[in-house]
Order: structure tokens, then sequence, then C-alpha cells
């Protein structure tokens, strides 16, 4: 791995980002304005798993840093 492409192993501001994972595409989070760098993706229907646990493993796929922080807001 090229070092200085990752700013020598420390998170770039494209690994910064932050997401907003929603349970489906008319929740009303889609109508809100966000922040550059915020970036919206919808869970979708949880299969085997609760709502809650198929939004983290979401995000965990769409993520693309090494630092992962999860919180809720019902």
């Amino acid at each position: 791995m090229d070092r200085r492409l990752w700013g020598a192993g420390r998170p770039t501001r494209r690994s910064r980002r932050a997401l907003l994972i929603h349970d489906v595409g008319d929740d009303p989070i889609t109508e809100q304005h966000t922040p550059e760098g915020v970036r919206l993706v919808a869970a979708g229907e949880p299969k085997h798993c609760s709502g809650k646990a198929n939004a983290i493993a979401v995000g965990m796929e769409a993520g693309d840093s090494k630092i992962k922080y999860a919180t809720e807001d019902e």
C-alpha cells in the first residue's frame, strides 16, 4: 500500500464523512438538507435480524473508514 495515498496512515478527509442510515427511502430525513460530507443510506427492510442490527450492518458495509461510531435517534 502506498502510504502517500492514505496520508501516512491517518484518516483522509474522504474517510471522515458521516453516514446517516435510515430505514426506507421515504424516511422523513430524506426531505431535510444534509451538510456537505453527509451521505444518506437507506438500510431497507431487515432480513433475519432486527431493524437496528440491519442498520448497523448496512452502515459497516457503506463506510469507507476504519473508524466507526454508531448512535440512534427514534
